[in-house]
């Protein structure tokens, strides 16, 4: 009896599937009604299919992401009272929007008051992580010389036929290096102390190209753009510039996260990013 091990058989080159060809696991894409997609979703669904369905079906946010909705609104009042020339008393300022925000609304008392203690740590560590991180943003922000030019600018660009994605722009500023040289840059704000997901390569970040391509498109500029990802609690600023490369990385992720989506393919991809996912829980149960 022969003991020659038997292999699988190759397929041959024209057998391979081409890459990107999502289509041959459902319809192909359909554009004929105008599509939305808002950035926020293309990064939840390339986190995890199944993190983009269950957050979608979630009506209730989580602390963290009240955490980061919160903090987000203390900074752009920062930055329009920069933008405006009123801003005085930065420390004492500072407290009160955090306070107005984080302590002195009942907004998530259902959240904080509840048989388990595990809520109330993370709204106390959240409530000191988010003072911490806010005299760090003054840090940073206020020593640079800068124009501020738009806050909190929600836009909507074609990013392909008929496909319109929506984002915002946190934070654009014209950064004034010298005297004779100046440059516009584009700020993302980073509140939150996810080891996991500061630790992503800025180049893959689709937010981030998302706002580079959305600038040049809406405001007709092929001007180099500065790219800054602003890890707000240990003061790291990433600076980058984004191309056509990555931009046409950027459409056929989201031409991809589409056809699935049409096609509901929906399923969960796990990998150590699990740990952080809050509906880890859930996804277990389904199994």
């Amino acid at each position: 009896m022969s003991t020659e091990r038997k292999l699988p058989k190759l397929l041959e080159e024209n057998e391979k599937p081409k890459i990107n060809e999502l289509y041959v696991l459902g319809k192909p894409l359909d554009t004929s009604n105008k599509i939305l997609i808002d950035i926020k979703d293309v990064l939840n669904f390339g986190f995890c299919p199944r993190y983009y369905k269950l957050k979608k079906e979630d009506p209730n946010p989580n602390i963290k992401d009240l955490y980061d909705e919160s903090i987000h609104r203390v900074f752009y009042s920062y930055l329009n009272s920069m933008e405006n020339g009123t801003l005085n008393y930065v420390n004492t300022y500072l407290k009160t929007l955090w306070g107005k925000e984080w302590i002195k609304t009942n907004k998530y008392s259902d959240m904080i008051i509840t048989k388990s203690s595990a809520n109330r740590d993370v709204y106390l560590e959240l409530l000191r992580d988010g003072t911490e991180s806010l005299f760090k943003f003054d840090e940073v922000i206020s020593k640079d010389r800068q124009v501020p030019l738009m806050v909190n600018y929600r836009y909507e660009v074609e990013i392909l036929p008929n496909i319109v994605l929506t984002g915002v722009f946190e934070y654009i500023r014209e950064f004034i290096i010298n005297d004779n040289f100046k440059t516009i840059q584009i700020i993302k704000f980073v509140p939150n102390h996810n080891k996991y997901m500061l630790q992503i390569a800025m180049k893959y970040n689709l937010e981030l190209i998302a706002m580079s391509y959305a600038f040049e498109q809406l405001f007709n500029t092929k001007s180099p753009l500065q790219i800054l990802s602003f890890d707000v609690r240990n003061k790291k600023v990433f600076t980058t510039v984004f191309n056509q490369t990555n931009y046409n990385v950027l459409k056929e992720s989201i031409k991809n996260i589409i056809i699935c989506i049409q096609n509901d393919i929906i399923i969960s991809s796990p990998d150590k990013k699990c740990f952080y996912c809050d509906y880890r829980k859930v996804c277990l149960k389904s199994y």
